[in-house]
């Protein structure tokens, strides 16, 4: 075969391929076994993949190594527990101004999951956020975004007007047409 690189051959009964590597056949634990070698072991140190991976090939080869070490450093419990976080820590949030005088700002939320007593199985909080004081409105858990604005309407805006600034969670009760 002149002009053609062999891919594999015989060195003293071993199946060699590129590179003097040893060819391992898929056999019993023989891959794993290389794998926790060149991992898991106190020299190796748990390196990450790209690491494992240039550590097994230097000496080894088989079909499919890149996704066996992938698997197998992915899977690794020690690192799971000491990968480190790749994320940007979130930014620190700011306050929100206090405001000047009562009911100008209030808050709102719903506690739902509550026992079923007379078809009302929640409550609609609101707070003025300048005195803290809490106004407590019994409704259903499925009430709609109108049922909402009717209960703000008739036990917030009755008594105390209409705030400049409500502040709620992105509930869609709050988030519909209603309240822009």
């Amino acid at each position: 075969m002149i002009g053609r690189t062999r891919k594999f051959w015989l060195d003293d009964g071993l199946l060699k391929t590129k590179g003097g590597r040893l060819y391992v056949p898929k056999h019993d634990s023989m891959r794993k076994d290389i794998l926790r070698e060149c991992h898991d072991t106190l020299w190796a140190g748990h390196p990450g993949q790209r690491r494992t991976i240039a550590l097994v090939t230097r000496h080894f080869y088989w079909p499919g190594l890149e996704e066996d070490v992938e698997e197998y450093v992915r899977t690794c419990l020690v690192c799971q527990q000491d990968k480190v976080e790749r994320r940007r820590p979130g930014c620190l949030l700011d306050p929100l101004p206090i405001p000047s005088r009562p009911w100008v700002s209030v808050s709102m939320d719903f506690i739902s999951n509550l026992r079923r007593t007379e078809g009302v199985d929640a409550i609609m909080v609101v707070v003025d956020r300048f005195s803290k004081y809490g106004t407590f409105v019994v409704v259903s858990a499925d009430c709609t975004a109108e049922e909402a604005v009717k209960a703000f309407m008739s036990n917030i805006v009755k008594h105390w007007g209409v705030p400049c600034t409500i502040i709620s969670d992105r509930d869609p009760r709050f988030t519909g047409k209603f309240w822009i």
